[in-house]
């Protein structure tokens, strides 16, 4: 049986995987959920570039609850990623069906 803390890290192990489908492997990525006065939370995606430097991927809209806007964000990055394996899936096909390389 897998305990809170091991759930937690596969989710993250999840969403990290997602976001490397979606924006590519040669990154870490940064899921957080920030509030603005206690009231407004939005859910966010940094992509690290190995510095302090960071650019945002991705922001949620505004959620009045922390959990929410972190289950959106997931929600978010899962359909996505879904996306992104369809199209590679669809890309591949073509590629083959053309005799091609590159597309």
């Amino acid at each position: 049986m897998s305990t809170p803390a091991d759930r937690r890290r596969a989710q993250a192990a999840r969403n990290q995987a997602n976001c490397k489908t979606i924006w590519g492997v040669a990154s870490t990525y940064t899921l957080r959920v920030n509030c603005d006065n206690d009231c407004n939370f939005i859910g966010i995606v940094h992509k690290d570039f190995g510095s302090k430097d960071e650019v945002t991927m991705v922001i949620t809209k505004v959620h009045r609850d922390h959990d929410v806007a972190w289950r959106a964000l997931v929600r978010e990055l899962s359909r996505v990623a879904a996306e992104c394996d369809a199209a590679e899936r669809e890309l591949s096909v073509l590629r083959r069906d053309l005799n091609v390389t590159e597309i």
